[in-house]
């Protein structure tokens, strides 16, 4: 199970829990030295908004993803002159919304980019200060939560903005960001307008380690064969 509170679902179902093996989603520790070099579009991009805290999204653009909250945080913060940038990467059927929305409402601290090649990502982490993961209120989150880019923004020693309302994530356990429950939009406005650079390096070293210590692809690969080797010898 890639959930760590999937184990109540399957008991829930009649199942022992010890048919259950949680095995979440994992990080490359790798993929830092093996990415591709940044577009031109990115460079400008970020030479523009030099000295400004810049914080990320790279995902889908659909109505689970929550990107709404984002935008209208970001409208206040724009208007209380903090100074950031927020860059969307990705596609969806939300997205030509989204955008209509920036430009209607004349959000000019969001960039909306297109998706770019996954070997990308790692050099487009680097040059940002916080990675964005807002979720929607939703049923399914209450096994728990595994979603790629959450282990990609810990990997890269970024604080994490995780907006859902749940108890135990990576990124309460590893003090690696902040977890938002309620109050989205003001505790968003709050954040970029209270954290610097020391305790925003913190919270990622944080993230970092915990990543390499609980979700290494090394680290499950091995506690994937160790149960395989001794369910053989079980039997």
């Amino acid at each position: 199970m890639l959930f760590d509170k999937a184990v109540g679902y399957v008991e829930s179902k009649g199942i022992s829990k010890d048919k259950v093996l949680y095995i979440p989603n994992g990080f490359d520790t790798e993929r830092t030295t093996s990415s591709i070099e940044i577009s031109d579009e990115l460079k400008q991009l970020f030479r523009k908004h030099a000295g400004k805290t810049i914080a990320i999204y790279t995902g889908a653009h659909g109505k689970a993803n929550n990107l709404d909250i984002i935008i209208d945080s970001a409208k206040e913060i724009q208007r209380k002159k903090v100074s950031t940038h927020f860059i969307l990467i990705g596609n969806g059927p939300e997205k030509e919304r989204l955008r209509e929305r920036i430009e209607k409402e004349d959000i000019s601290i969001v960039t909306m980019l297109d998706p770019v090649k996954k070997e990308m990502i790692p050099e487009i982490l680097k040059k940002v200060d916080v990675g964005l993961l807002p979720l929607v209120d939703s049923p399914v989150f209450k096994w728990g939560i595994s979603p790629n880019k959450l282990f990609d923004y810990m990997g890269a020693s970024l604080p994490v903005l995780l907006l859902c309302d749940l108890e135990g994530t990576p990124v309460e356990l590893s003090n690696g960001g902040r977890v938002i429950k309620t109050n989205f939009e003001k505790s968003i406005i709050d954040f970029f307008a209270n954290i610097n650079k020391e305790e925003m390096n913190k919270l990622g070293e944080n993230g970092r380690k915990y990543v390499e210590e609980h979700h290494a692809w090394e680290r499950l690969a091995i506690k994937l064969e160790k149960k395989m080797i001794q369910d053989v010898k079980n039997k």
